[in-house]
């Protein structure tokens, strides 16, 4: 099996395409930032690599459910700082989005 060269930049790519097509994302709309990519922050889907190259560094040491739920938790302590800079303002706020 061939292995990937950049894993990075297919994770961002990834990640821009569901942050673009609103796949897993609800009901809102990004604030003002300096560089959109198809209206997407760039620093979304560099936020994403991050927290996913964290991750595989975490499972790589403790296994894939600690990998996961660092992510996880990491991602639960970025939304209220997200919520309060206005980086995203929910549409329709304290409602189910999915």
């Amino acid at each position: 099996m061939r292995k990937l060269r950049h894993p990075g930049a297919v994770m961002g790519v990834f990640a821009l395409g569901l942050e673009a097509t609103g796949v897993a994302s609800g009901a809102y709309v990004y604030g003002d930032f300096p560089i959109k990519i198809l209206g997407v922050p760039l620093c979304i889907p560099v936020m994403w690599v991050l927290i996913m190259a964290m991750a595989y560094v975490i499972s790589k040491e403790h296994g894939p459910l600690v990998g996961v739920l660092s992510a996880y938790s990491l991602d639960l302590a970025l939304e209220p700082i997200a919520y309060y800079t206005r980086a995203w303002v929910w549409l329709k706020p304290f409602t189910p989005q999915i």
